[in-house]
């Protein structure tokens, strides 16, 4: 601020300096000619002094305006890393809804699974209730005439065996009482099957209370698979993958009985010719056996009604339908699950989740 004043004043002393000289020239003041040379120097200096000041006020310019556009640049930069700040937060915020949002919406999945599998658990029950009220009376209507054919059957069982005392030679006579044999045995062939169906129904509609104990599942296994007959494993290579599991409680008779329903399901699907595998493993606290068979498949539209009760996929008289879902009853006596887990052209194969309880 100093250096403006002197600087103005300078100005003004060098304007008074230059009208003095000019009025001296022209003869107006000459008493002041004797100060004229002063005047110039004094001019001179104030010119420097003048010139100092409006190089200074120059710089001092500059640095104003250097120091705005510092402002502006940190104002620039501060309003950057604030929006980015309000950018993250707001990403962050986007994120956690986003995430809330998938949760929320698994959540619905998973209930809405659960709905489903309670809608069909429900249907299903309805449907064996109704039908487990039919098949009852049926049982019973159909177990007292079977008890007279089997009465009557082993009458005739004795009276052939009183005729096969007697030696005739008649050929008509020993070929009526080789068809009384046979007839015979076709009777006693048709009693045990229905006997088996009904008790099927039986074992379906009331499954029979076990008795629970320490089991081995490889055991169980191995001794369903020595109750069947030697001719339908004849033609059939079986594959086993055990590993050393702990026991599980359950009962043997029950569990060994499951195991056949399956193995039965899997040799028909063959044919009774093939590669069966069986697969037995432990994994965190739960025993899996897988069952393998390498027949035609089930078909996809299928699929989802093995566990029905008499549905079946083969086209015969013998098959009730009742095999796998009396395994899954079973099963879940366990404490376990049986499922498909695939089925295509190359085979089929059923896995059982059984917790050690």
């Amino acid at each position: 601020m100093l250096i403006d004043l002197m600087a103005s004043a300078g100005w003004l002393w060098g304007l008074t300096g230059v009208l003095l000289a000019t009025f001296s020239n022209l003869g107006i003041v000459k008493q002041f000619i004797q100060f004229i040379p002063y005047i110039y120097l004094f001019f001179f200096i104030e010119f420097l002094i003048f010139t100092y000041g409006i190089i200074h006020s120059i710089k001092f310019l500059y640095n104003k305006e250097k120091e705005y556009d510092n402002f502006i640049k940190e104002s620039i930069t501060k309003r950057h890393h604030q929006q980015k700040r309000l950018v993250r937060k707001l990403k962050l915020e986007v994120f956690n809804k986003t995430k809330k949002l998938v949760m929320i919406n698994k959540k619905l999945r998973h209930s809405l699974e659960n709905l489903k599998k309670a809608q069909n658990q429900l249907v299903k029950s309805q449907r064996l209730i109704t039908t487990g009220t039919l098949l009852s009376g049926i049982a019973h209507e159909i177990k007292n005439p079977l008890n007279f054919m089997r009465g009557y059957n082993e009458v005739i069982k004795d009276i052939i065996k009183q005729l096969q005392e007697y030696s005739f030679n008649d050929s008509e006579y020993l070929r009526i009482l080789n068809n009384l044999e046979f007839v015979s045995k076709k009777i006693e062939y048709g009693i045990t099957r229905i006997d088996n169906l009904v008790n099927h129904f039986r074992k379906f509609l009331h499954p029979e209370e076990v008795n629970i104990t320490r089991i081995d599942v490889i055991y169980c296994i191995e001794s369903a698979l020595l109750s069947f007959p030697q001719n339908y494993l004849k033609e059939v290579h079986i594959e086993r993958f055990y590993e050393n599991i702990p026991a599980i409680r359950g009962n043997t008779h029950v569990l060994k009985q499951a195991f056949i329903n399956i193995f039965m399901n899997s040799l028909q699907a063959m044919n009774y010719q093939g590669v069966l595998q069986i697969s037995v493993t432990y994994f965190i606290n739960q025993i899996l056996v897988t069952i393998c068979d390498t027949g035609k498949g089930i078909p996809k539209e299928l699929q989802k009604k093995i566990f029905e009760p008499f549905f079946s996929t083969k086209q015969d008289s013998i098959s009730t339908g009742l095999g796998l879902p009396i395994a899954e009853i079973i099963i879940k006596q366990h404490h376990g699950e049986l499922f498909l887990l695939k089925s295509d052209h190359k085979g089929t194969c059923f896995q059982i989740i059984l917790k050690i309880t």
